[in-house]
């Protein structure tokens, strides 16, 4: 489970580092799909990496990307760019966004999971 968390992590990061270049280039609504693809794309690949537990691992995948989100959301407002600035504005907003990135997060990890019970039954 520990190696489906990591490259749920690496996925996650790769996303989250590709906001900025994805928001100057295509603009604001692309964007805000990858933002949304965080938690989405983490609780997918770690459900179907895992090698039990496959929804749990996803669950612990969205948790991670709550966090991943919200670091980044602060380092984002301590460099002067972003709407949420400050830990009050993190804090804010990662309330706001936390069942939204729950119910993506979860939808991956079940999808995650229906892939790899499909792949192993092949």
């Amino acid at each position: 489970m520990a190696n489906a968390l990591l490259w749920s992590l690496a996925a996650m990061v790769v996303l989250l580092f590709s906001f900025y270049p994805v928001s100057a280039w295509l603009g604001g609504l692309a964007a805000d799909f990858v933002v949304w693809a965080i938690p989405f794309t983490g609780g997918a690949v770690a459900a179907y990496l895992a090698p039990a537990r496959k929804f749990r691992a996803g669950g612990a995948a969205t948790a991670l990307s709550v966090v991943l989100t919200s670091v980044g959301s602060y380092t984002i407002g301590a460099l002067g760019y972003g709407d949420f600035v400050g830990w009050e504005g993190t804090l804010i907003g990662t309330l706001l966004f936390l069942p939204i990135f729950l119910i993506f997060g979860l939808g991956g990890a079940a999808i995650g999971q229906q892939f790899s019970e499909r792949r192993s039954n092949a």
